[in-house]
């Protein structure tokens, strides 16, 4: 009597031969599903024969750990490294008394680019009177004083040079993968006795994902969808190997 009762480790193996390991899945599914057609016939309407249509075979993985190449590769994109453009998120500053003569000073965590930078009183009202020296926010716009709450709303700023940008495309697509799927089978004591490897040499990934956040702190756990197909020079859709423990390096 043997289980198994552990989750899937996985590769996924890209054209160029790179290759993403996860070993931190939550849930590993696979389905194999097989179109059937029933001929029934007679009085009582019995089944006579059972048509077989196409063989499919879906690969689903939950992973709480993060990938930005993984995703990359699943929207069709490449990843470029280099200085980009972002935008800061609102936040709330405190105005001190500026070093000039009937100003207010707040100083922000990056150095705003020209023209970007967007701030209001607590109560909303906007603040036009001011200038920018590297990451000092000179206000004189009188309705400031000090000890008065800025919200900053946004402005751009340069990222360094080791961002990672990846385009979402509508017109680019996935390129086919390759997957390896590694479980333990034990016994009723619970002690190994082989490996499961399942191979798909022809997959192709699902580009939607979804990144569902909420207050409460909680890991996203991204749902990775891959569907195999037939090879151009077979049938095979993959095949499952056991692997005695004794033998696997």
């Amino acid at each position: 009597m043997a289980f198994i009762a552990t989750v899937f480790d996985a590769l996924i193996i890209d054209k160029n031969g790179d290759v993403i390991g996860q070993d931190t899945l939550q849930q590993a599914n696979i389905q194999v599903e097989v179109e059937e057609n029933e001929v029934r016939g007679g009085q009582s309407n019995d089944i006579l024969l059972v048509l077989h249509g196409a063989k499919n075979a879906t690969i689903t993985l939950n992973n709480p750990s993060w990938d930005f190449e993984l995703l990359a590769m699943r929207v069709g994109s490449d990843i470029v490294t280099g200085a980009s453009v972002a935008y800061a998120m609102p936040k709330v500053y405190t105005a001190k008394t500026g070093t000039a003569a009937n100003t207010t000073e707040i100083e922000l965590e990056k150095e705003p680019i020209d023209g970007t930078l967007k701030m209001a009183m607590s109560d909303g009202t906007p603040i036009s009177g001011f200038t920018v020296s590297g990451k000092t926010v000179v206000i004189s716009d009188v309705v400031v004083q000090d000890g008065d709450y800025i919200k900053v709303l946004t402005y751009q700023y340069n990222t360094p040079a080791g961002t990672k940008t990846t385009v979402i495309d509508s017109t680019k697509f996935p390129s086919d993968v390759k997957i390896v799927l590694r479980t333990l089978k034990i016994d009723k004591d619970e002690q190994p006795v082989a490996y499961l490897q399942f191979q798909f040499d022809r997959v192709k990934p699902s580009s939607n994902f979804s990144m569902n956040t909420q207050s409460q702190r909680e890991a996203a756990v991204d749902e990775q969808v891959f569907k195999a197909m037939k090879p151009e020079d077979g049938s095979a859709l993959g095949k499952l190997q056991e692997i005695p423990i004794d033998a696997t390096p």
